[in-house]
This record gives C-alpha cells, sequence and structure tokens, in this order.
C-alpha cells in the first residue's frame, strides 16, 4: 500500500521543520555535544577568543604620517595632505604604494598567534634588526602603530612581528606586508 502523495510531503515537510529546529538550537548550544551531558567534562568554550584578535584599535581616517624602513637604513616616507598623500616617487617598476589603501588593510590587521620569546632570538625571526620597520603616527604625532616585520613563518603564510609596547612574537598573515615589501623593492 502506498502513502499518499500529500501525507509524503506533510511528513517531509515536518522532518524539515524539525531538522531546522534542532540545527539552530544546537547552534546557540542549548544542547550537549553528542555522548556527552550538558557541559559536563567541557572544559572550554567556543567564544572569541580563540579567533584572530585585531592589532589596532585605530581607523585609518587617524593617520597622518606613514614611515617604511628598510634593515640597511632606507627610510620611505609618507604624510597626509588634506585627502591626499604625499611620498617618495616610485621606485622600480613594481614600487608603488598607496598609503590610504594600504593603512586601511593595516589598521584591520590580526594576529594569528602569539608567543613569548624562548630560546628563540629575533634575528632567527628577522626582527632583530628588522627587515622592516612600519611606524603610523596621528596628527598629534602619537604613535598608531610600531611595529617590525620580519621573515615569513615556515608555513609562508605568516610574518613574525614585534609591537615596540610588546615583549612577545606575533604571527600576522602576510598579506598585510606584501604591499610593503613590494614598494620597498625588497626580495624577503
Amino acid at each position: 500500500m502506498r502513502m499518499p502523495d500529500h501525507l509524503r510531503t506533510a511528513a517531509w515537510l515536518a522532518l524539515l521543520v524539525l531538522g531546522i529546529t534542532l540545527s539552530a538550537i544546537q547552534l546557540n548550544g542549548d544542547t550537549p555535544h553528542p555522548g556527552q551531558r550538558a557541559h559536563a567534562g567541557h572544559d572550554h568554550d567556543h567564544g572569541d577568543h580563540h579567533k584572530p584578535q585585531r592589532l589596532f584599535s585605530w581607523e585609518p581616517e587617524e593617520a597622518q604620517s606613514l614611515t617604511l624602513r628598510t634593515a640597511d637604513g632606507r627610510q620611505e616616507k609618507f604624510l597626509r595632505h588634506g585627502d591626499e598623500w604625499r611620498g617618495p616617487a616610485p621606485s622600480g617598476k613594481d614600487a608603488s604604494l598607496d598609503p590610504s589603501t594600504y593603512l586601511g588593510l593595516l589598521s584591520q590587521a590580526r594576529k594569528d598567534r602569539e608567543f613569548a620569546l624562548g630560546t628563540e632570538t629575533l634575528e632567527s625571526f628577522g626582527l632583530a634588526p628588522a627587515l622592516v620597520t612600519i611606524r603610523v603616527e596621528n596628527g598629534a604625532g602619537n604613535v598608531l602603530a610600531d611595529l617590525s616585520v620580519g621573515v615569513r613563518t615556515p608555513d609562508g603564510f605568516g610574518r613574525y612581528v614585534r609591537m615596540a609596547t610588546e615583549t612577545s612574537v606575533l604571527i600576522v598573515p602576510n598579506y598585510q606586508f606584501e604591499a610593503v615589501i613590494k614598494a620597498l623593492n625588497l626580495d624577503i
């Protein structure tokens, strides 16, 4: 005996609604993980502290100067005049940096990991001396960002970074620094 089409459709819709409801409840954390009582033995949470954390609390419009310094002492400085940025003329075929665009990216930079300086030396991370130092100041001369950028991490996706105000080493995604490295014609 075959079930009528309208009953099959109703049963399918009921199962769909039940599945959506159970998924919503699980996403809200109201149910325990499978095979586990609610919160029993669950010694970690799934909060925001496991997500990459933003390095800076300033917005790009606050920046009035951007200074880039290389390990060999070369320095390039960009200054904001109204809505425009002025800086050194590009050198080399690929060397050009739009400070406004770059500061928009840098202001949103996030750290992937952080660790205390242990037996490793700053030299091994390319931080003593730093391959590139990036300094951003506001109109009053207050420092918004002062960071040393080192070599790439072994996986190639991050770079070792040390902020002037921190004692630990950070790993920040490499894409945050590609424009600066390209503009300075560095092969690192």
